[in-house]
């Protein structure tokens, strides 16, 4: 796919999205290992987390990793998530996956800082959340 053009949030430059690591926090097994098959497939480096806790106690996020989190799961979801990295001071990009976007869309101070990926979704709709979240579209 088409690489997103480079930007830069401070001091950090982001370059194209082909260069980017892939963090992936979903509670479905199947969803994570599938997206980490395709991800893999797609040349990115990617790690996974199977809960918003496990994620915000053991994340170590680099400059250049973009956050794919589901929208819907126990505990800390992933609105919680987004405004735990805010409150963080990290704004790596982010991919929000959901099945219902209306809770993320109401929240518009977290729907602004996050790219919105509907459920169930193709390898040509994850590239292209990836290269929007990568050029610092919403």
């Amino acid at each position: 796919f088409a690489a997103a053009q480079g930007f830069r949030i401070g001091d950090v430059n982001y370059g194209d999205a082909a260069q980017w690591n892939d963090t992936r926090i979903d509670d479905d097994p199947t969803v994570r290992d599938s997206l980490s098959l395709l991800l893999t497939f797609l040349s990115y480096q990617t790690r996974a987390w199977p809960s918003g806790e496990q994620f915000l106690a053991e994340q170590s996020l680099g400059p250049r990793d973009i956050v794919l989190v589901d929208m819907i799961m126990p505990g800390e979801d992933g609105l919680a998530v987004i405004r735990a990295l805010r409150d963080k001071n990290l704004f790596n990009p982010v991919i929000l996956m959901t099945g219902d976007s209306g809770p993320a869309l109401a929240n518009k101070n977290i729907a602004d800082h996050c790219t919105l990926l509907s459920k169930p979704f193709s390898k040509d709709s994850l590239q292209k959340a990836i290269s929007k979240a990568a050029s610092g579209e919403r």
